[in-house]
């Protein structure tokens, strides 16, 4: 296609009986949401592997529901331009839990590491932390940006370059087997009082209410504190308001992740060609429209 069209994929899926995909998360959200994935033949896949940023394992087992069970074989992979190819695969004949980006890939390791700035490794299984990587695929630089390079590079005393990803992670087991689960971003992180809250995990519930089509969390200080906001594409078959939507998610979340800075309807989610929700144009809109502003000077008449 000269353009991403998602009928069109799949039309081509079903007329050129195509057998695996790579997919990215919006993609994944429309295969589990709309209702255009019921109306084609994708009985010829038989694995998707989603990347570029994570996806809830409730949104994947929804889009697995469009073949018969154990017809499909579901993974994410994770990885990054700095990384050159994926760090993390799962063996695409193994049927494991679809919310992991799966074991660290062939000649690298992987280290997580606290974000308290002291360097300190993680040890324990389900603690999170920032993910380093190192090994052959690890880039060398950035071009004529030093000071980049430095500040995203660890070197140990033994010469091991350590790249300093900035997603949050953790493995569930620290043997061999384990799998590595992504978070969310560092800098992504919404911080209400001594908490912080990942965008991508309060997302992942919101898509399991039914009047939810996409949606992108941010966060917005108001009145000096910051507190998570969603941008909702809703499902205009569903009736419900933006207060519903927040209130809903009430009860399935601690007090600090609760959306106190509020729910807004709109078109559609701003993301990037890999799919990443580009979360700097919510945090400019939600600033706009309900976030602390700087006292304007007086003018004279």
């Amino acid at each position: 296609m000269p353009s991403f069209d998602f009928e069109k994929m799949l039309q081509h899926i079903e007329k050129f009986r195509i057998d695996s995909l790579g997919l990215v998360p919006p993609v994944v959200v429309a295969l589990a949401k709309s209702p255009l994935s019921r109306e084609y033949d994708l009985s010829s896949v038989k694995t998707f592997t989603s990347s570029a940023a994570p996806v809830d394992a409730e949104i994947l087992e929804e889009a697995a529901k469009l073949w018969p069970p154990g017809a499909l074989t579901i993974n994410q992979a994770w990885g990054m331009t700095e990384t050159t190819c994926p760090a993390t695969l799962f063996d695409p004949t193994v049927r494991a839990n679809p919310a992991s980006v799966g074991e660290v890939v062939p000649n690298c390791s992987i280290r997580i590491v606290k974000t308290d700035g002291s360097g300190e490794e993680v040890t324990k299984a389900n603690e999170r932390g920032e993910l380093w990587v190192a090994g052959p695929i690890i880039f060398k630089e950035y071009w004529n940006k030093p000071e980049a390079t430095a500040a995203t590079v660890h070197i140990d005393p033994d010469g091991t370059r350590w790249l300093k990803t900035g997603d949050i992670a953790y493995i569930d087991k620290y043997e061999p087997g384990g799998y590595f689960y992504i978070v969310d971003r560092i800098k992504e992180l919404i911080k209400v009082k001594a908490y912080q809250v990942a965008p991508a995990e309060l997302e992942a519930l919101l898509l399991d209410n039914k009047g939810i089509i996409d949606v992108g969390v941010c966060g917005v200080t108001i009145n000096g504190e910051e507190w998570p906001r969603a941008y909702v594409v809703p499902n205009l078959d569903v009736e419900q308001t933006e207060q519903d939507i927040a209130k809903w998610l009430e009860s399935r979340v601690v007090h600090y992740k609760r959306l106190r800075g509020g729910v807004k309807f709109i078109d559609a989610i701003p993301k990037n060609a890999s799919g990443k929700i580009l979360r700097k144009i919510l945090r400019d809109q939600a600033a706009k429209e309900v976030g602390d502003r700087k006292p304007s000077e007086s003018k004279l008449a």
